[in-house]
């Protein structure tokens, strides 16, 4: 059961990483990049997003 819960965290930290990079790189490429307090909303819910994520894998391993 551990083992399984270490399979599924790693998947999805690798497809959040995955995602990130393929949306940096669609800004990159398109130069549009949103309002200052659009990108302050994002980064505040992506770091609650990152904080839950830590406990988690701190709890199971």
């Amino acid at each position: 059961m551990r083992f399984l819960l270490k399979i599924i965290l790693w998947g999805t930290h690798i497809s959040i990483g995955l995602w990130a990079l393929i949306i940096m790189c669609f800004h990159i490429k398109n130069q549009t990049l949103p309002s200052e307090g659009e990108r302050a909303m994002k980064v505040f819910i992506g770091n609650i997003i990152l904080a839950v994520y830590a406990l988690l894998v701190a709890y199971i391993y």
